[in-house]
C-alpha cells in the first residue's frame, strides 16, 4: 500500500490551537493591564510627590524673602502660571496636565492636580497626597477642595 502524506493541519486541530491561545490570552492580559495601570498611578504619584518637594522649598525661600502672601500656582494644559508675576517653580519633571496648588500665608499647602487619567488631591489639613483613581476631569472651579 502506498500512502499519500498529508501536510498541514485539519481544521479541528487549527481551531483546537485557536482555543487554547484564546483561553491563554483571557488569563494573561488582565494581569498585564493591572501591571501597567499600578505602574501608571505610582508614576504620577512620584511625579506629584516630587512636584510637592519643590512647592515647599518655594514657600520657604519665597516667604522669606518676600513676606506672608498667599501664592498660587495654576496649569492649564501644561502650563503654569503664579498669581505673583515671574514666580515658577523650579521643577525638573514634566509639569502637571491641569490643576492647581495654593499655599496660604499661614503656611499651609493644598493641591488639586491631574492629568486626565488620575487626579491628585492634598487638602491643607492634611500631610497625605490621595490618588483618585475614578479617571474623572475637574473642570473649572477647584475651590472645593480648598476648604
Amino acid at each position: 500500500y502506498l500512502t499519500k502524506q498529508k501536510f498541514g493541519f485539519t481544521l479541528v486541530e487549527l481551531l483546537a490551537v485557536i482555543a487554547i491561545l484564546g483561553i491563554v490570552a483571557v488569563i494573561v492580559i488582565p494581569g498585564t493591564l493591572k501591571t501597567i495601570n499600578t505602574s501608571r498611578e505610582k508614576t504620577f504619584l512620584n511625579s506629584v510627590n516630587n512636584l510637592m518637594r519643590t512647592v515647599k522649598l518655594t514657600q520657604k525661600v519665597y516667604m522669606f524673602d518676600e513676606g506672608l502672601k498667599d501664592i498660587e500656582f495654576n496649569y492649564n494644559e501644561g502650563i503654569e502660571s503664579s498669581n505673583i508675576p515671574g514666580l515658577k517653580l523650579d521643577y525638573s519633571g514634566e509639569n502637571p496636565k491641569n490643576g492647581t496648588i495654593r499655599i496660604t500665608k499661614d503656611g499651609e499647602i493644598g493641591l488639586v492636580i491631574h492629568n486626565d487619567e488620575y487626579c491628585a488631591i492634598k487638602n491643607y489639613d492634611s500631610n497625605e497626597i490621595i490618588l483618585d483613581k475614578s479617571k474623572y476631569k475637574i473642570n473649572g472651579n477647584l475651590n472645593y477642595v480648598f476648604h
